[in-house]
């Protein structure tokens, strides 16, 4: 049986607020899936869910064959997570917070750290094997966070936004290393506004919005469904908007963002129809993305 994870009808509420509300889905093995929502829309609430941290107001969770509420130890065996906030002890040195963690799953310490010494080496941290974590940089603290993650070769891999606060060389770095760890029957889930890469590597995408899923699906049918195959865009001035609406009334669906104009295009239609009428010098023409469905379904644009 190709176990994976499946989550009926889960809710979890906060004192202060409601919290997730109706999240359902199931995942294979080997497949991945990514979490995305503006600040406070529940991404952290939700894979603090999926690795066992809380337990579902309502509803249910079972992870590899286990139920969360029942089964949370052995869950917790299963998954690597890496949490958004690292959760290191800075005085220590790499290596030691590596071989403490490895100790809570009753590894030896010789496999412990024979596995530390292969992921510092894959994340570029060798050379900070015995220096204390405070000493290293942030984009070497999330390295090591992933490391950590990765120590018991998890089969269940859960990344809350693994490149949150890094240069783009360092995202580019990272989200390379993070696609390698995709697949073989590994199931991941990534919590992430880095809508570049979601598109990329997942395989279901659901969009949170004040602890509401408003989206879901895979990066192709969210952008097909949702906004067509093609957007149009350009700037229109406040006294010529009333005229561009009227243009476009009952042909295409369209969004107003600031002073900018996006026109959805349809798989069977030919956008240079449109872009004739199009009296702009800012004409951009370009494929529908993953970032057009956010902006489409929520209202604005996410930052990562």
């Amino acid at each position: 049986m190709d176990l994976g994870i499946e989550v009926r009808g889960v809710q979890h509420k906060f004192k202060s607020s409601k919290g997730i509300q109706h999240l359902n889905f199931n995942l294979r093995q080997g497949q991945c899936l990514s979490v995305v929502g503006s600040f406070g829309s529940g991404k952290s609430t939700t894979l603090r869910l999926l690795a066992g941290n809380l337990a579902p107001s309502t509803g249910e969770i079972f992870i590899l064959g286990f139920n969360s509420k029942i089964n949370a130890k052995e869950i917790k065996c299963s998954v690597g997570f890496m949490p958004e906030q690292n959760g290191f002890d800075y005085e220590l040195s790499a290596m030691d917070n590596l071989v403490i963690y490895g100790s809570y799953f009753n590894f030896s310490q010789p496999q412990v750290r024979t596995r530390a010494r292969h992921l510092l080496r894959l994340l570029q941290l060798d050379e900070f094997n015995h220096s204390p974590v405070s000493m290293l940089s942030g984009s070497q603290q999330r390295r090591l966070a992933l490391a950590l993650a990765l120590l018991i070769d998890p089969k269940v891999l859960i990344l809350d936004m693994p490149t949150h606060g890094l240069s783009l060389f360092e995202k580019k770095w990272l989200w390379k290393l993070i696609g390698e760890q995709i697949g073989n029957r590994r199931i991941t889930i990534i919590a992430s506004n880095d809508l570049n890469e979601v598109e990329k590597i997942s395989d279901e995408v659901i969009i949170l919005h004040k602890g509401k899923v408003v989206s879901q699906g895979s990066p192709r049918e969210l952008i097909q469904n949702s906004v067509g195959k093609k957007v149009v865009e350009y700037n229109v001035p406040d006294h010529d908007l009333e005229y561009h609406l009227r243009a476009l009334e009952k042909k295409y669906q369209y969004q107003i963002l600031a002073q900018k104009l996006k026109i959805f295009i349809p798989e069977h239609v030919d956008a240079m129809t449109t872009l004739r009428w199009v009296p702009s010098e800012t004409v951009v023409y370009r494929d529908a993305c993953l970032s057009d469905v956010f902006t489409k379904v929520v209202g604005y644009d996410l930052e990562d």
